[in-house]
């Protein structure tokens, strides 16, 4: 696997914030979806948009595209959203939504700034779920590494992180609530390195490590997302009240106040279209 960030052109030809004529992904996830295939002189892109294109033919008006996937699914979740976004075809009743699952990252800051474009254009939502020491997420590995606005590599959308499973004598405890946060590429060189660090791989694994590869299964995401409706006062975190739609027009307060803290704590008037 490609685990290096590779130049690629740009699909968004209007002007915004920091545009370049490339973006950055990751090398490996990239060419999976746009390496041309030698039986078929197409590329995997092609043959689910074209795919895509005539199930929204056969639907018709009204139709609208979400886009889901696990771990490496996730990964090409985001990329493939992207590039559907661009595409009005797709985009005419509706944003594209992705929801991912335990994915890693897969751009840097100029594809960063591209799907912030394509979210602030109501054409791009994305839900990336993860779960408290789960490692994929927390890849590809970067510590010291640095691009020349900050860190190498940036999640994109909105991040519902899942806790962990209080069990045996901690169940006495309350089980807490998944954080809500929005992904903002920081300010600063040096803020965006700190980012970085925390987010190190090696830091945010389970201290058994045997246990790494069962934080990472779908069937660990299942369990805390079934688990998180019992939660007490869930009823009031915007997870149970909002759609993704809802939680889009409030990502700035995510981004600034709320995804600092376990929202199910927030007053009402904070969360209030």
């Amino acid at each position: 696997m490609d685990t290096k960030v590779r130049k690629t052109s740009n699909p968004i030809k209007e002007n915004y914030p920091d545009r370049h004529d490339t973006i950055k992904l990751y090398g490996g996830i990239h060419k999976y979806l746009f390496r041309v295939r030698k039986d078929t002189k197409t590329t995997k892109f092609d043959e689910i948009a074209s795919k895509l294109m005539y199930y929204c033919a056969v639907v018709g008006e009204g139709v609208t595209v979400t886009v889901t996937g696990h771990s490496l699914g996730a990964a090409l979740t985001v990329i493939f959203s992207f590039y559907a976004s661009t595409n009005e075809d797709f985009i005419k009743s509706g944003p594209i939504e992705a929801v991912t699952f335990g994915g890693p990252k897969v751009g840097g800051y100029r594809f960063a700034d591209a799907v912030r474009h394509q979210e602030n254009q109501g054409k791009l939502r994305i839900a990336r779920f993860f779960c408290v020491r789960d490692g994929v997420p927390h890849l590809p590995l970067a510590f010291f590494w640095m691009s020349k606005r900050g860190a190498q590599h940036f999640h994109n959308g909105v991040n519902i992180k899942l806790p962990m499973i209080r069990k045996g004598i901690c169940k006495c405890m309350a089980q807490p609530q998944p954080v809500l946060s929005y992904n903002d590429t920081p300010k600063s060189k040096i803020g965006s390195w700190l980012s970085q660090m925390s987010d190190f791989y090696f830091f945010n694994i389970p201290i058994r490590f045997w246990l790494i590869g069962k934080m990472h299964t779908l069937v660990e995401h299942k369990e805390r997302l079934l688990l998180i409706n019992k939660v007490k006062d869930f009823n009031l975190s915007p997870l149970a009240r909002f759609s993704l739609k809802e939680i889009y027009e409030m990502r700035q307060d995510l981004k600034n106040q709320l995804g600092k803290k376990n929202l199910a704590k927030s007053k009402g008037e904070a969360i209030r279209r």
